[in-house]
């Protein structure tokens, strides 16, 4: 009789052991994915208003200035131009993030896809601006000319501590990507 009880308590032990030892709440993990997703959009947002703006107006306060003191180097122009194209360019991109999210469905998976996808956006945009800048400094020195060298190494100074410090702003742009592919990847395998 004792070998039957251990063979049943075998039984209901390798049963309990086949189940799940936890659910998930899946509104629960759809509002953290959804939180995910709206701070991915809202970083979108943000680097692209804020990007913009400031192209635009530099882009203008250079575009007057050239004419206002009658300056006869080109670079004034080209960068200004330049800043010009960069705001219609961020327009357009914007234009497409806005229209692809259409393709998302509004389940966990998703809004997964949506906030990986803004996410990754965001990511891209950081390290452009990151050659962008390099791009408008570069310009902006040869604008200056070296006449006054104490004044270029200071602007050069400055750019590249902007430039220092852009690149610890991308690593966080990164790591919130990286936050959300490991949530992707913990629901696939699930």
């Amino acid at each position: 009789m004792k070998i039957m009880e251990f063979d049943e308590l075998k039984k209901v032990w390798d049963n309990q052991n086949k189940k799940t030892m936890y659910t998930i709440d899946e509104s629960a993990l759809h509002n953290i994915i959804t939180s995910k997703k709206k701070g991915a959009i809202h970083k979108a947002k943000f680097m692209e208003y804020i990007l913009v703006g400031t192209n635009l107006l530099a882009g203008s306060a250079i575009f007057i200035a050239h004419f206002a003191k009658n300056r006869d180097t080109i670079l004034d122009l080209v960068m200004a131009v330049f800043m010009f194209a960069t705001a219609a360019i961020i327009l357009y991109f914007r234009s497409q993030r806005l229209s692809g999210k259409e393709k998302f469905d509004r389940s966990i998976n998703g809004d997964l896809e949506h906030g990986l996808s803004d996410a990754r956006y965001v990511v891209r945009m950081s390290k452009t601006m990151q050659y962008y800048f390099v791009a408008i400094a570069t310009l902006t020195v040869f604008t200056k000319g070296f006449d006054n060298l104490t004044f270029s190494l200071v602007l050069i100074g400055v750019f590249a501590f902007v430039l220092y410090a852009s690149t610890w702003e991308h690593k966080w742009y990164v790591n919130k990507y990286n936050e959300l592919k490991k949530l992707k990847k913990t629901l696939d395998e699930d």
